[in-house]
């Protein structure tokens, strides 16, 4: 039979867990969400001149030194009114891609399939490397599908 001195210590351990499991939440929070039609950068190896002769890459691509591929570039998206006319939004999205969708986005640049449709999730990005804190705030695509573009002759033929 358990003491008088043992139950209290249960008693108290069982409060702590019941107020421990009553402050969580009852999900766990949702990161914002982003699907929409983008073209992909044009190669990934481009340079780009700045009009006063600097130059940067769009395309940020490698593999970490624990063996993870990645590819990060920037999209902008737009849209169609009513009246027909596009409109480009102006903030550039930063997009990240690990692994599996890094190799499927490299592909499609290589195979010049460039318009895809992604889903991304908000993940805002923290590392440490040589004993500093690093931190920045990227869309990570989860999916990447192909925007199959209809041919001249099927537009012929639904006519």
């Amino acid at each position: 039979m358990a003491t008088k001195t043992e139950l209290e210590q249960q008693v108290t351990e069982l409060q702590a867990q019941l107020a421990a499991a009553q402050s969580a939440p009852e999900k766990a929070p949702r990161l914002p969400g982003f699907a929409d039609r983008v073209w992909l950068p044009k190669n990934i190896d481009q340079v780009v001149t700045n009009e006063d002769g600097t130059t940067w890459t769009p395309v940020k691509h490698g593999t970490t030194k624990n063996g993870s591929r990645y590819i990060e570039f920037s999209a902008q998206v737009a849209y169609k009114d009513d009246e027909g006319k596009r409109t480009f939004s102006k903030v550039r999205i930063p997009l990240k891609a690990w692994n599996e969708q890094c190799d499927q986005i490299m592909s499609l640049i290589q195979d010049d399939n460039r318009l895809v449709d992604i889903t991304a999730n908000f993940l805002p990005d923290t590392w440490k490397y040589e004993g500093k804190d690093y931190s920045r705030d990227f869309w990570l695509i989860s999916s990447v599908d192909p925007f199959k573009r209809p041919t001249k002759s099927q537009d012929d033929s639904n006519s």
